[in-house]
């Protein structure tokens, strides 16, 4: 089995379908990082912070303490201007690990033709993470 296998197949219109229908619809949240000293006082980390999914309570990666999140059903906002006027269409996505990297496939109408009988399809994925 490849990845794409793995792959949700959707028939979304809009981002919000679009992250439902992969499993892309969870929320992160920045939390403090902290270690046991050897007195078992807990010791703050001052600039950094755990990604957490909050559905699941999973960690998904730490980050600076300034890094912004951005959720993946926001992130795919900028894709609903490409399926609107017809110049794209959601075919799959995917959630890999626990949520850390999502992976968004579209598909155009534009279609290469090489030489006389060869067309191929036009296919793009958009990626991201939460690390």
């Amino acid at each position: 089995m490849n990845l794409y296998d793995s792959f949700k197949q959707v028939k979304a219109t809009t981002a919000a379908d679009m992250a439902k229908q992969a499993g892309l619809n969870f929320i992160v949240e920045k939390r403090p990082l902290s270690f046991p000293d050897t007195s078992g006082n807990n010791v703050n980390i001052p600039d950094k912070v755990a990604i957490v999914r909050t559905d699941k309570e999973d960690y998904l990666g730490t980050v600076g303490i300034v890094y912004g999140i951005v959720q993946y059903e926001k992130m795919l906002d900028f894709t609903e201007i490409l399926v609107s006027t017809g110049q794209a269409a959601y075919q799959s996505g995917y959630a890999i690990g626990k949520g850390e990297r999502a992976i968004v496939v579209m598909k155009t109408d534009d279609k290469i033709l090489l030489g006389e009988d060869d067309e191929i399809e036009c296919w793009f994925y958009i990626t991201t993470s939460h690390d």
